[in-house]
């Protein structure tokens, strides 16, 4: 599982989506 913070841009989801399309697990969590 890989653990990502969302600094809230869109980078993050792209980011997000290309791991998830290496078949890995991500969690995103937001930078409150």
């Amino acid at each position: 599982m890989i653990a990502v913070i969302d600094n809230y841009d869109s980078f993050t989801w792209n980011l997000v989506q290309y791991i998830c399309e290496l078949g890995a697990e991500v969690s995103v969590f937001r930078n409150d």
